[in-house]
């Protein structure tokens, strides 16, 4: 869309002997938004599965410190399950995620993330460290 501007669309089919399914995003990012490398971005998501379905929307950030790069982003999704009755048919979910990750040289990376989910009928943190080394 420009220089800093950027749309972009992914649809993805699965199948299997029994069903089969769509899925898509839809996304829109900011380049140097705030910063030299930094972005902003909004994505709208949607995924049919075997058993649920879920529509939702993201929200990210991502920007650079030090030698390294940051991120947060906020996820608000509706999960509705298929052939479920009573209040559980129908769940909203959301999840704050954050992370950083570093370079350590010519072959090593860092990476440090954190997600808090949150919503109907789930409530669950998630700490991770990486580190990884290429060949």
């Amino acid at each position: 869309m420009g220089s800093r501007t950027r749309l972009s669309a992914r649809a993805d089919l699965w199948s299997d002997d029994d069903e089969d399914g769509l899925g898509g995003e839809l996304r829109w990012a900011l380049r140097d938004a705030f910063q030299d490398g930094g972005e902003l971005a909004l994505a709208l998501f949607t995924n049919d599965a075997r058993f649920s379905s879920v529509s939702g929307l993201r929200a990210s950030l991502r920007g650079t410190a030090g030698k390294g790069y940051w991120n947060v982003g906020l996820e608000s999704a509706l999960f509705d399950q298929d052939n479920f009755f009573g209040e559980q048919g129908e769940l909203w979910q959301h999840l704050l995620r954050g992370g950083y990750d570093l370079g350590l040289g010519a072959r090593w990376d860092l990476s440090l993330w954190g997600d808090q989910r949150l919503g109907d009928e789930q409530e669950a943190t998630t700490l991770g460290l990486s580190l990884r080394r290429r060949f």
